[in-house]
């Protein structure tokens, strides 16, 4: 197809069509008999959807040849640094400086009624101007109602073989292309931009529920499927794009019929809208994209230092390039929402990078393999975003800030406004608002720390947390008393339990039956499996799933271990997938000071690994820390 035009010269037009004709049944009876084929092989191959491998370029034949099956796939490629654009100072170019578009075809090639993906999705690194293309990527599905994006995230030249801990996310370098892998600059595992911007990006497509307008329908007809002269669409596609960036496109091939692709209007303008809450603005070389709906206020493009979105205001913005968002993560708007994603992302690239776009013979990522001067070394070097948000909605909600090691490096209350600096480590950042709960049942599942019996073999003479010098001194009678004196009227009720097997994370089906409404999960000092998704996480999960029942909806806190397990990460992924708050005490125990061995109480080894009385204050301050702001406030004095 690409030597169209001089490989069907002279063709009577006729004879052109039937070619065309032919190469198209030629590519669907190829894919019927494929697909016959491997649904032989399977329970779930012989009923899954399945679709031929979609189209990345711009010709409207090959989309339609590819539409025929099961659903819609089409490829899309970033925006990155294309050769013929670049410019002596900036060799980038940001798309929001013009009107909204996709790679290739993909914003406007959804087919009605059937389901409908883009696939290889990225951006080439090191685009400074990357985290535009995770918000374009969640606009184009919203206007087209489609159903899915994957990631180009191949790394089959083992960049990356290195990344076994979270420390070494950190202290990896970005890769970047060079003429072995030019796709390596697609690698993303360790951009901690470029995921930070793609999870709000995801929110917003998956959960933030902003409406669109109603898509506009096109025929495309036999005049345009089986011309041979004119494999792109010329004017048509213009009017294509533009629709598809306001209304939102969805396609109808008619082969046997004339196509119909009614003219738009007004994109000569330098602004256009999508629907009632997003705004695209390419003015004055400063564009951006804008989103301001009831569930999603954000912002990405050339932004000032401060932005407003009715009685939200963003200030101290400190990038002129950045991407702001805030997102509600179920849909509802801001100020009922139980749960809020905020991210704040600009750039980031590898100490001592060089780039030289002088050098970029070719197109696409070889050329930006050419014009790799220096990769660059660790420390990654992230531009951070500040920003302080106002608004009536927030007051109230708790906030967790998270670094990329997905740990919570702060929390709090919010009273006023929430406020990030460009000196903190941040990834994302969630609020959350829940109904304020009187406890009337504490539940703690814990193990030695939370209860153990006498043992003279190794001097511990008590029945309460190990190696606490009296029960009302041990992590879980201090947590309680806290409560006491929080709810002095109404003072809940103290239950200890435990799991009949913690080193391999079992035997919890006895507390289903609980009915308590604060439940707090120590566990796994006693584990002894490979901490991984496996053995880890999912037993653990489990466990938190066997806590809740229909109709019984219990605040769970789940702890860190004290300190068996190094890497607590896979306790903190099954707490947040069962909607379990996660706290992490493992920072007491590096404290010597903490552990029993330092008060010279006891003499057996085993025991003063446990944390003494200071130890057991701590953790239950730490755990106060996060449930006071669940709790309803104490009630007035008579």
């Amino acid at each position: 197809m690409s030597t169209l035009e001089k490989f069907y010269q002279g063709y009577p037009a006729k004879r052109s069509e039937d070619v065309l004709r032919f190469y198209c049944w030629l590519f669907d009876d190829y894919n019927k008999r494929f697909i016959a084929h491997v649904r032989q092989f399977g329970k779930g191959i012989a009923v899954v959807p399945i679709a031929p491998s979609g189209n990345c370029q711009r010709n409207i034949t090959q989309y339609y040849a590819a539409s025929q099956d099961g659903f819609v796939a089409a490829g899309t490629y970033g925006f990155a640094c294309r050769p013929w654009e670049v410019g002596e100072d900036d060799p980038f170019i940001p798309y929001v400086n013009r009107h909204p578009l996709s790679g290739n075809l993909t914003d406007c090639t959804k087919v009605a009624g059937k389901p409908y993906l883009i696939y290889e999705c990225n951006d080439y690194r090191p685009n400074p101007y990357m985290v535009e293309f995770p918000m374009y990527t969640a606009l184009q599905l919203l206007e087209q109602d489609a159903d899915g994006a994957f990631w180009f995230y191949w790394d089959d030249k083992g960049y990356l073989h290195t990344l076994q801990s979270d420390a070494d996310y950190v202290n990896t370098r970005l890769p970047m292309p060079d003429t072995d892998y030019p796709n390596a600059g697609l690698v993303m595992a360790n951009d901690e931009v470029l995921l930070a911007a793609c999870k709000s990006a995801g929110a917003i497509f998956r959960q933030a529920d902003i409406p669109m307008p109603p898509r506009t329908r096109v025929v495309i007809g036999q005049d345009r499927l089986f011309d041979a002269t004119k494999p792109l669409l010329g004017e048509a596609e213009a009017w294509l794009r533009h629709h598809a960036w306001r209304t939102g496109v969805e396609l109808v091939y008619d082969p046997n019929g004339p196509s119909r692709i009614p003219p738009c209007e007004g994109y000569d303008k330098p602004f256009c809208n999508l629907g009632q809450y997003v705004r695209f603005d390419w003015r004055d070389g400063k564009g951006f994209v804008r989103i301001d709906a009831p569930s999603c206020k954000a912002q990405v493009g050339f932004n000032p230092d401060s932005l407003e979105f009715g009685d939200t205001k963003i200030t101290g913005l400190n990038r002129k390039f950045s991407s702001v968002c805030i997102v509600a993560e179920d849909g509802k708007p801001l100020d009922q929402s139980a749960s809020i994603l905020i991210t704040l992302t600009a750039d980031s690239h590898n100490t001592g990078y060089q780039l030289d776009a002088g050098r970029m013979k070719q197109k696409w990522a070889p050329g930006l393999a050419e014009a790799i001067v220096n990769p660059g070394t660790t420390p990654v070097i992230v531009n951070r975003v500040s920003a302080t948000i106002s608004a009536p909605w927030l007051k109230g909600m708790h906030f967790e800030k998270r670094d990329f090691l997905r740990k919570t490096y702060t929390n709090g209350e919010i009273t006023d406004s929430f406020t990030v600096t460009e000196d903190e480590p941040l990834f994302y950042a969630r609020l959350t608002r829940q109904a304020p709960r009187t406890v009337k049942k504490l539940l703690i599942i814990g193990n030695s720390i939370t209860r153990h019996g006498p043992s003279e073999s190794i001097g511990w003479p008590g029945s309460w947390g190990m190696a606490a010098t009296a029960e009302d001194k041990d992590f879980a009678h201090v947590l309680h008393r806290m409560l006491c004196e929080h709810q002095p009227g109404n003072p809940p009720q103290l239950e200890l339990a435990c799991v009949a097997n913690e080193r391999q994370m079992t035997g919890s089906a006895h507390l289903a039956t609980n009915d308590a409404d604060l439940i707090v999960v120590e566990l796994g000092d006693n584990f002894r499996g490979q901490a991984n998704e496996e053995e880890l996480q999912k037993p653990y999960e489990k466990i938190l799933a066997d806590l809740k029942k229909p109709g019984h909806d219990p605040l769970i806190l789940c702890l860190s271990n004290w300190g068996r397990i190094d890497d607590n990460r896979f306790i903190q992924a099954a707490a947040e997938n069962q909607g379990a708050t996660y706290i992490d005490i493992r920072h007491l125990f590096d404290d010597p000071a903490n552990r029993a061995g330092a008060e010279g109480h006891f003499q057996h080894d085993g025991v003063n690994w446990h944390p003494g009385d200071r130890g057991m204050t701590a953790i239950a301050e730490t755990i106060w820390t996060a449930l006071k702001p669940r709790l309803a406030p104490p009630a007035a004095a008579p």
